[in-house]
């Protein structure tokens, strides 16, 4: 496979369209999430990004081609990343302090 920068591909658009995916493999009760994962994959494109301790890992192919990200995809991208996971985790930290509030008025 060759390393290749194929143009017609809209990367920003795409990553917006993936349902993203929340984990946090500590086994912590109550744990908060750490990581966030896109992931695509279809006959047209392999998109696999994720954002983990501020560490973005991205596999990006059209077709059978490597699609090399500009400097400002790679950028966008984590930000994008970044936000959501900080928004998942406040809604977590929501989540959490309502089930607290709940079991204190019903104990």
């Amino acid at each position: 496979m060759q390393n290749k920068n194929v143009n017609n591909m809209d990367l920003i658009k795409l990553i917006k369209t993936i349902e993203p995916e929340y984990y946090n493999r500590d086994f912590c009760i109550n744990s908060l999430p750490n990581e966030v994962t896109l992931i695509l994959d279809t006959e047209q494109y392999l998109i696999e990004v994720s954002l983990k301790n501020e560490i973005l890992e991205t596999n990006f192919y059209q077709g059978e081609e490597i699609y090399k990200a500009s400097d400002d995809e790679i950028d966008y991208i984590y930000n994008y990343l970044e936000q959501l996971l900080t928004d998942k985790i406040e809604e977590t930290k929501q989540y959490y302090n309502e089930q607290n509030y709940n079991y204190q008025i019903w104990s």
